[in-house]
Formats: C-alpha cells, sequence, structure tokens
C-alpha cells in the first residue's frame, strides 16, 4: 500500500534524498544498488511516485541503512509532542518580535 502525499510523507522523502546527498550518491547509484529502473529514485525524490513500505525498506537498503516501523505512539504522546512544538513556535516567534521591537 502506497503512501500519500502529505507532509509526513513529504518529510520521509527528504530524509532519504539527505542522507543520499551525505553518502555523495547519484540517483543512478541508488537505482542501481536498489536494482530499480532507471530514473526511478528520481521519480521517488521528485513525488511523481508514492513509496509503499516494501519500497521503502529497498531504498533504505540501497542507503546502506534499515526501514523500520515503529508502533504508534499513544495519542496523549503525540498531542504532548506536538504542543511542546507548538510552543516551542510561539516562544520563537515572541523572541522575535521582541528583537525587532528592540531594534
Amino acid at each position: 500500500m502506497p503512501f500519500t502525499h502529505g507532509p509526513e510523507t513529504d518529510e520521509l522523502v527528504r530524509s532519504f534524498v539527505s542522507v543520499r546527498h551525505a553518502l555523495g550518491l547519484t540517483q543512478e547509484d541508488v537505482d542501481f544498488r536498489a536494482g530499480w529502473a532507471d530514473h526511478y529514485c528520481g521519480k521517488l525524490e521528485a513525488r511523481e511516485k508514492n513509496p509503499s513500505v516494501p519500497l521503502l525498506a529497498i531504498w533504505a537498503q540501497a542507503l546502506g541503512g534499515r526501514f523500520i516501523l515503529l508502533p504508534p505512539l499513544p495519542l496523549t504522546e503525540i498531542e504532548a509532542w506536538r504542543s511542546r512544538k507548538l510552543n516551542g513556535r510561539r516562544r520563537a516567534v515572541a523572541r522575535r518580535l521582541d528583537l525587532a521591537q528592540a531594534a
């Protein structure tokens, strides 16, 4: 089952691209290592194709890693994480406004 387009999937794909760049690999290198058709990695990175879980595992292996699915966090933990993240953003915006007003 392919993942749908969305911020989480886009972030996941960006992570794979960052790892590829850090390793100094080209899209063609990944295609070869994964056993994919030419330009398939490029289509995944451009979000022309939606990766399935098995495909993500192959992609991770081609980059020398592993793709592991973990059980979902309880909703209360997710809500707490989101709240901390939003509060951190609010504090950062408030600091920028304070600095702008002080200048």
